[in-house]
């Protein structure tokens, strides 16, 4: 018996494409693209924003044990 032949792949639309923004060339995903950006060795690479810092953590209330004179924090107990 003959193998099934594999069901091929349906192109993906012109605007789902990426483009190459120093040689034009096209790709349809974004690791493809990211994999072809480094054949481009004076390129610049892709800018990110920074994420925000994240907000202060509020300081614990300590609480001393009068028996043991350990401090624990106030929400553990």
């Amino acid at each position: 018996p003959k193998p099934p032949s594999p069901k091929p792949q349906p192109k993906p639309s012109p605007h789902s494409l990426l483009k190459c923004k120093v040689c034009k060339s096209t790709f349809d995903n974004s690791r493809s693209l990211s994999n072809h950006m480094k054949s481009h060795p004076h390129s610049k690479p892709v800018e990110r924003k920074a994420s925000p810092p994240p907000p202060p953590r509020k300081e614990l209330k300590k609480i001393e044990c009068k028996q043991c004179k350990r401090e624990f924090n106030a929400r553990s107990l």
